[in-house]
C-alpha cells in the first residue's frame, strides 16, 4: 500500500506515522524502489546531488551543510529513518531518506549513485565505511568518496584503495580547538600550509608584520564579529611562525623526588588520607597533642610568664629537651612531667603514622603511576576517541593531565597507562573523584563524554568546587549550549560534528579544507581554492575575493609552483592554475567555491 505526500511516493509502515505531512523530505525503501521511480526523481531536480551514509551527529551536520550551504539534493541511507537523527534529517528541505539495513548495491541504486557527485561514509564503524566505499566505487568507478576513519594508521592506507577519496578524522579536525580552549590560549590552534605553519593568537601577542589576517573581534562583544571589514580592529588573528612562540602552559617537571613528596603530602594531609593511617594512631596522636596544648595553657597560668615563653618551654619539654627546675611551683612541676611523658609517647606514634601512610600510599598506586599534580594541570573527563586525542596533544605539549573515566578499560586507558598519565576510574560527578584529581587547583576541566546532560552535570560539579574554574564542554546541541552559557555562565563549549562537518562538506565538493578555527560556537575554515579554466575568478584580482564577514585571501600559490606568496597584493590578477588559500565562514567558502566552478557567460 502506498501513500502520496507532497507528490512523493513512499511505503506506509509503522515508522512512517512518526513523520508528519509537513515534511518536505522523503524516504523510500531500498528494497521497493524501482528504476522508473529513480528516473522520475532524477527528472525533478537538476541540482547537485550527494549521498551520505550513516546516522551520526556528523552525518546530521554534514547533511545540513550540503543542503543549506551548497543548495544540493542529499540522499541519506539509514537503517531506521524513525530513530536517531533520522527524523531531524527528514525534516530538512532537499533531503531524501533511503531505508536500508546497510549501504550496499541495492541502497546505492535507490540513492541514485550514478547521478551523485560524491558519497560520504560517516558511520562510527571504520571497517564498515571502507567496505561500503569499495562497493560504491565498484558500482560507479571514479565516484568521489569522503570517508570518516578514526584509526589514523588505517586511514593512511585506505586512500590507496580508491581512485578519488579523501579520508578524514572528525576527531583530529576538532581536537586542536578543545586543546586551545582548555589552555585558555588560542595559540594552541595551528594551521599547516605546505611547509609553513600559522597559528591563531591575540593581536597583542605578536608583532604586526606576523599577522596574516584579522579573524574576529571576540573581546567585549556578546557574539564574535568574524572577518571584520576593518581588520585592525580584530583582536583574534592568524599569524606566522608558531615555532617562535612557546607553549601556552610550560611543562611541569615529573621528577621522582617531587612525586615522592606528593605521595607523602597527600597521604598525611589530603582529604582522602584517612584510610592510609589507622584510626587508632590518629586518635592517639590527637589525644597527646591536646595534652601538650593544655600543658602550655596551664604552665602559662601557673608561672605567669609570657605565652611565647610557656609555649617554647613546653614544646622542648615534649621532645625530652626540658630541664628539671626545683624552683617551680608544685603545679608547674606536675604539668611539666605530664607534658614530658606525652611527648615521649607522641614521637614513636608520629613516626609510625608517617611510615604507615607512606607504605599504604605506595601500595594503593599502580606501579609507575603519578599522583595528581598540585596545580596548573588539565583534568579531562571521558577517554573516548576525542578525549584520548586531547589528552595526547596536551601531553605532547608538556602539560600535565589527569584523565577520568568510569570505565577502567575505556578507549584511551591503554595510552594513559603507557604514558604514566594519572588515570582515575570513577564518576566525575562525585566530589571525591574530583578531589582525587585536585580540580580546585587545575588550570581547566575538559568534559568530553558523548552525553550533553552528563557533561553539564560534571561541569557544574567542578564549578561548585571552584567558581572561576575554566570549563570546556563537548555539547552537540547548539541551542542547549546557548542556554548553558546564559544560565550557568559556562561560555566555552564545542561540538565535534559542528567543527568537522564543514571540512567533510568541502571534501565532497572536491575542495581541501586545510584547517578549522573555532571562535566560540562558530567556525572559520582555511581552504585551498583552485582557479580553474572558465571560472569567474580567472582574470579577477585578489581583492575581488574579499568579502566583509565572509572571506579573506591570505596566500597565493602560482600555477605549477609550491612557493607560497603570503599576503598577495590586492590588485594581483588571478590566472588559470593559481591556488588561493582563503579564510572563510562556511557561507563564504560555499560562495567562493561556486565562483571557482561556475563558467563565465560570454
Amino acid at each position: 500500500m502506498l501513500d502520496t505526500i507532497t507528490g512523493v511516493t513512499r511505503p506506509i509502515d509503522p515508522a512512517a506515522s512518526q513523520f508528519p505531512a509537513s515534511y518536505t523530505a522523503s524516504y523510500v525503501s531500498a528494497q521497493r524502489v524501482d528504476s522508473d521511480e529513480v528516473t522520475a526523481r532524477e527528472a525533478r531536480s537538476d541540482a547537485r546531488h550527494f549521498i551520505v551514509c550513516g546516522d551520526t551527529s556528523l552525518a546530521y551536520r554534514l547533511v545540513g551543510e550540503l543542503a543549506t550551504r551548497y543548495l544540493a539534493d542529499v540522499t541519506v541511507i539509514l537503517a531506521d529513518p524513525a530513530a536517531g537523527h533520522g527524523p531531524s534529517m527528514a525534516r530538512m528541505n532537499r533531503v531524501h531518506i533511503v531505508q536500508a539495513a546497510q549501504p550496499d548495491a541495492t541502497a546505492f541504486r535507490a540513492a541514485r549513485l550514478n547521478a551523485a557527485e560524491a558519497v560520504a561514509l560517516v558511520s562510527r564503524n571504520d571497517v564498515g565505511n571502507v567496505y561500503a566505499a569499495l562497493q560504491a566505487q565498484e558500482l560507479c568507478p571514479g565516484i568521489r568518496l569522503v570517508l570518516r576513519v578514526h584509526n589514523s594508521t588505517l586511514g593512511q592506507k585506505v586512500g590507496a584503495l580508491f581512485t578519488d577519496a579523501q579520508v578524514l578524522s572528525d576527531v583530529e579536525i576538532a581536537a586542536p580547538s578543545f586543546v586551545g580552549a582548555s589552555l585558555g590560549a588560542p595559540g594552541a590552534t595551528i594551521v599547516r600550509v605546505g611547509s609553513s605553519v600559522a597559528h591563531v593568537t591575540t593581536r597583542s601577542d605578536v608583532a604586526g608584520h606576523e599577522v596574516l589576517c584579522g579573524l574576529a573581534i571576540a573581546t567585549g562583544v556578546e557574539e564574535p564579529v568574524l572577518l571584520p571589514a576593518e581588520e585592525e580592529k580584530a583582536d583574534l588573528v592568524l599569524a606566522l611562525d608558531v615555532a617562535e612562540h612557546p607553549d601556552p602552559v610550560p611543562p611541569v617537571p615529573r621528577h621522582g623526588l617531587r612525586r615522592l613528596y606528593r605521595n607523602v603530602y597527600r597521604a598525611l594531609l589530603s582529604p582522602g588520607a584517612s584510610p592510609l593511617v589507622s584510626r587508632t594512631i590518629v586518635v592517639a596522636l590527637t589525644f597527646l597533642a591536646l595534652i601538650v596544648l593544655t600543658g602550655i595553657g596551664l604552665f602559662w597560668a601557673a608561672v605567669g610568664s609570657s605565652l611565647w615563653h610557656a609555649t617554647y618551654l613546653m614544646l622542648f619539654t615534649s621532645v625530652g629537651a626540658g630541664n628539671v627546675d626545683l624552683r617551680l611551683s608544685g603545679w608547674a612541676q606536675i604539668v611539666q612531667t605530664i607534658v614530658t611523658l606525652a611527648g615521649v609517647a607522641m614521637i614513636p606514634l608520629l613516626s609510625a603514622a608517617i611510615v604507615q601512610a607512606s607504605v599504604h600510599a605506595r601500595l594503593a598506586l599502580p606501579p609507575g603511576a603519578l599522583v595528581a599534580p598540585e596545580r596548573g594541570h588539565v583534568v579531562v573527563v571521558g577517554l573516548s576517541n576525542l578525549g584520548t586525542r586531547v589528552v595526547q596533544e596536551l601531553h605532547d605539549r608538556g602539560v600535565e593531565v589527569v584523565a577520568i573515566d568510569h570505565d577502567e578499560n575505556a578507549f584511551g586507558s591503554a595510552y594513559v597507562r603507557d604514558k604514566k598519565i594519572h588515570f582515575i576510574v570513577g564518576d566525575a560527578s562525585r566530589q571525591s573523584t574530583l578531589d582525587r584529581a585536585n580540580v580546585t587547583a587545575a588550570a581547566a576541566l575538559v568534559v568530553l563524554t558523548s552525553d550533553d546532560v552528563v557533561n553539564l552535570e560534571y561541569a557544574l560539579r567542578g564549578q561548585e568546587l571552584r567558581e572561576n574554574l575554566r570549563v570546556v564542554l563537548r555539547l552537540f546541541d547548539g541551542n542547549f549550549a546557548d542556554r548553558v552559557k546564559s544560565v550557568f555562565n559556562i561560555t566555552i563549549s564545542r561540538s565535534v560534528s559542528y567543527l568537522a562537518a564543514p571540512a567533510f562538506a568541502a571534501g565532497m565538493v572536491g575542495r581541501e579544507v586545510i584547517g578549522t578555527i573555532g571562535v566560540r560556537r562558530r567556525v572559520l575554515l582555511v581552504a585551498e581554492v583552485p582557479v580553474v579554466e572558465g571560472s569567474s575568478l580567472v582574470g579577477r584580482c585578489v581583492a575581488d575575493v574579499y568579502e566583509s564577514g565572509e572571506a579573506r585571501a591570505i596566500a597565493l600559490l602560482g600555477s605549477g609552483s609550491d612557493d607560497i606568496d603570503w599576503r598577495p597584493g590586492e590588485q594581483e590578477i588571478l590566472a588559470v592554475g593559481d591556488r588561493l588559500i582563503v579564510v572563510a565562514t562556511r557561507a563564504g567558502l560555499s560562495h567562493i567555491l561556486g565562483r571557482s566552478a561556475h563558467t563565465n557567460s560570454v
